[in-house]
């Protein structure tokens, strides 16, 4: 649903999402800040709603985001380098930053704090060759800026 009404349909051009969705004692909507909680596991998020956690919070990356589609043009999940992307803002005046930014939740078994997160994060952008799609299109290398998120519970960095 999201990807197909949000995110690859090329007749909209912006979306707003309102309400709140009760499914399974979880709420998609209600509760945004603790998307990315611990005891939320993919499993449930699927189980629940159908698709995965990442799903729901790169569809929500949009709807929050909307309020910048003047000044860029806003994009996730999608292919760059050798992956996919959580959220590229590709600055609409190419002479101002454009934004990759990945984002990672905190594992126990990987990282020994939020710090070591974000920098996985960081280090899968370069590895991946995220930044090809906007130098392809003749962004300038000084002006990508690469951003990584790490989420533990409600702590962000």
């Amino acid at each position: 649903f999201f990807n197909n009404t949000l995110k690859s349909n090329p007749y909209i051009e912006k979306a707003l999402l309102t309400g709140i969705t009760r499914e399974s004692k979880e709420s998609m909507f209600s509760d945004i800040n603790n998307l990315y909680a611990a005891s939320i596991t993919t499993h449930r998020y699927e189980t629940a709603f159908g698709f995965t956690e990442t799903e729901v919070f790169a569809a929500l990356n949009h709807v929050k985001l909307a309020q910048l589609s003047d000044d860029f043009y806003i994009t996730s999940n999608r292919e760059s380098g050798i992956g996919r992307y959580d959220l590229m803002m590709e600055a609409k005046d190419k002479k101002k930053d454009s934004y990759i930014i990945e984002f990672k939740v905190f594992d126990a078994g990987k990282d020994k704090n939020l710090e070591e997160c974000a920098d996985r994060a960081l280090e899968q952008i370069e590895r991946k060759g995220y930044d090809k799609a906007l130098v392809a299109r003749q962004i300038d290398y000084t002006r990508i800026r690469k951003d990584g998120f790490a989420f533990e519970g409600k702590k962000c960095l």
